[in-house]
Parts: structure tokens; sequence; C-alpha cells
């Protein structure tokens, strides 16, 4: 097998109401109640720049990447390159009624432990195949907390 190309956008998109942007509000709300309760201004001055941010980046629809995977490396778009034997081991979050499936690399690094990929599920396995060939293992997929959050809010 050579290479494996597809294209996937940088992350799953939530579509978002207007119920979910006046909930981030109330919510961004009554934590600047509580920071100013205890006069807390550095909190205050962190939950409005946090607030503005989901505000903004909350309904931006991702970019499209093009990802390469070949038996030496891992491209992602124009910007970003690692190569196979930089990563740790690799899980796959697969459910079965998804076009595309979720893969965390995990690097031997420890500035950016973490990387996660959209993957087609048609290509899954031609990628399981690769990364067992360059000696990554794959380990079976446990959300953290944070996935969990981040699926149940949405975002």
């Amino acid at each position: 097998m050579n290479e494996i190309k597809w294209d996937a956008p940088e992350f799953v998109y939530h579509e978002k109401s207007k119920l979910w942007f006046t909930g981030s509000i109330v919510l961004a709300a009554l934590l600047i109640a509580a920071g100013a309760s205890q006069r807390n201004i550095l909190f205050i001055a962190f939950v409005v720049i946090a607030e503005i941010l989901v505000l903004f980046w909350g309904n931006e629809p991702p970019r499209t990447v093009r990802f390469l995977l070949s038996s030496k490396e891992l491209a992602i778009g124009e910007e970003k390159t690692y190569a196979l034997s930089d990563i740790a081991e690799f899980s796959v979050d697969a459910r079965e009624d998804e076009a595309q499936v979720r893969c965390f690399l995990r690097l031997k690094k420890t500035i950016r432990p973490m990387v996660v990929l959209l993957v087609p599920a048609a290509e899954i396995d031609n990628v399981r195949i690769v990364f067992s060939h360059a000696g990554i293992h794959e380990k079976e997929w446990e959300p953290s907390l944070a996935d969990s959050f981040e699926s149940f809010m949405r975002f």
C-alpha cells in the first residue's frame, strides 16, 4: 500500500441553535456574578474573554483539509507533518452510523500529546494496516471527561 489520501473537515462540526448561544451567555453571566461576589476581577476577565471566543468560534464551520498517510509520515494539509516514528499509539472511536470516524494519535512528544483525525469509515482499516506496519499499536478508545463534556455540549 503506497499512500492513503482523503479530505476531511478539521473537526466534527455541530450546528448550534439560538438556544445553545443563549445558554452559553446565561452560563457566562452566572460565572461573572459568582466572580463579582468574590471580587475576583481576574476570573471575571477570563470569563468575558472566554465567552467572546465561544460566541465567535462556536458557529465557525471547519475547513476541509487534505490528509496523506504514507509508510513514513502523516501530512495534514500544507501545515503539519508527523513522522510515523513520532506516534506512540492510536485509538479509533468508530460509531456504526457515521461516515467518518475519529482517530486519536498519541505522540511520543509531550508538548502536544494528542492529535485527532477524521478518517472516512471506508478507509479506517487501511489506516490501521499502515500504522500496524509502522509498529504503532492500537489502544482501545476510552473517552476522557473532557471528551464526554465536549460531546455533551456539542462544541
